[in-house]
Protein backbone atom coordinates (compact mmCIF):
# COMPACT_ATOMS: atom_id res chain seq x y z
CA UNK A 1 0.00 0.00 0.00
CA UNK A 2 1.39 3.28 -0.85
CA UNK A 3 1.35 6.60 1.11
CA UNK A 4 0.03 9.67 0.16
CA UNK A 5 -0.11 13.39 2.02
CA UNK A 6 -3.26 15.01 1.48
CA UNK A 7 -4.58 19.13 2.32
CA UNK A 8 -7.94 20.23 3.58
CA UNK A 9 -9.25 22.95 5.63
CA UNK A 10 -8.29 22.42 9.66
CA UNK A 11 -12.15 22.79 10.14
CA UNK A 12 -12.88 19.86 7.64
CA UNK A 13 -10.13 17.98 9.22
CA UNK A 14 -11.47 18.35 13.04
CA UNK A 15 -15.04 16.96 11.48
CA UNK A 16 -13.34 14.09 9.76
CA UNK A 17 -11.81 12.99 12.83
CA UNK A 18 -14.75 13.41 14.84
CA UNK A 19 -16.83 11.12 11.67
CA UNK A 20 -13.66 8.69 11.94
CA UNK A 21 -14.28 8.84 15.82
CA UNK A 22 -18.38 8.35 15.78
CA UNK A 23 -17.85 5.33 12.88
CA UNK A 24 -14.61 3.72 15.19
CA UNK A 25 -12.03 4.35 12.18
CA UNK A 26 -9.34 5.90 11.21
CA UNK A 27 -9.62 9.07 8.93
CA UNK A 28 -7.70 6.59 6.43
CA UNK A 29 -10.19 4.02 6.92
CA UNK A 30 -12.85 6.79 5.65
CA UNK A 31 -10.71 8.00 3.00
CA UNK A 32 -9.71 4.17 1.86
CA UNK A 33 -13.05 3.75 1.48
CA UNK A 34 -14.57 7.10 -0.13
CA UNK A 35 -11.54 6.32 -2.79
CA UNK A 36 -12.91 2.55 -3.19
CA UNK A 37 -16.17 4.07 -3.64
CA UNK A 38 -15.13 6.88 -6.19
CA UNK A 39 -13.20 4.43 -8.55
CA UNK A 40 -15.46 2.19 -8.59
CA UNK A 41 -18.25 4.94 -9.81
CA UNK A 42 -15.92 6.05 -12.05
CA UNK A 43 -15.33 2.70 -13.48
CA UNK A 44 -18.96 2.06 -13.95
CA UNK A 45 -19.68 5.51 -15.46
CA UNK A 46 -17.16 4.29 -18.38
CA UNK A 47 -18.56 0.96 -18.79
CA UNK A 48 -21.95 2.58 -19.20
CA UNK A 49 -20.46 5.42 -22.16
CA UNK A 50 -19.09 2.25 -23.85
CA UNK A 51 -22.28 0.45 -23.56
CA UNK A 52 -24.11 3.57 -24.57
CA UNK A 53 -21.45 3.92 -27.56
CA UNK A 54 -21.91 -0.10 -28.54
CA UNK A 55 -25.94 0.56 -28.29
CA UNK A 56 -25.93 3.70 -30.51
CA UNK A 57 -23.51 2.16 -33.14
CA UNK A 58 -26.25 -1.20 -33.57
CA UNK A 59 -28.88 1.73 -33.79
CA UNK A 60 -27.07 3.17 -37.12
CA UNK A 61 -26.95 -0.76 -38.81
CA UNK A 62 -29.43 -1.07 -41.12
CA UNK A 63 -30.39 -4.42 -42.82
CA UNK A 64 -31.66 -4.78 -46.32
CA UNK A 65 -33.17 -7.50 -48.35
CA UNK A 66 -33.04 -8.94 -51.80
CA UNK A 67 -36.85 -9.10 -52.19
CA UNK A 68 -40.10 -8.14 -49.56
CA UNK A 69 -40.88 -10.45 -46.79
CA UNK A 70 -44.58 -10.98 -46.96
CA UNK A 71 -46.46 -9.87 -43.50
CA UNK A 72 -46.70 -13.85 -42.69
CA UNK A 73 -42.62 -14.46 -43.36
CA UNK A 74 -41.78 -11.05 -40.80
CA UNK A 75 -44.02 -12.45 -37.94
CA UNK A 76 -43.28 -16.05 -38.28
CA UNK A 77 -41.16 -17.14 -35.23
Amino acid sequence: MKNITLSAQDETIDELRQLAKQKNATVNDLFRSWADEYVAREKQAERAKRLKALQDSFERVSFTSERKYTREEMNER
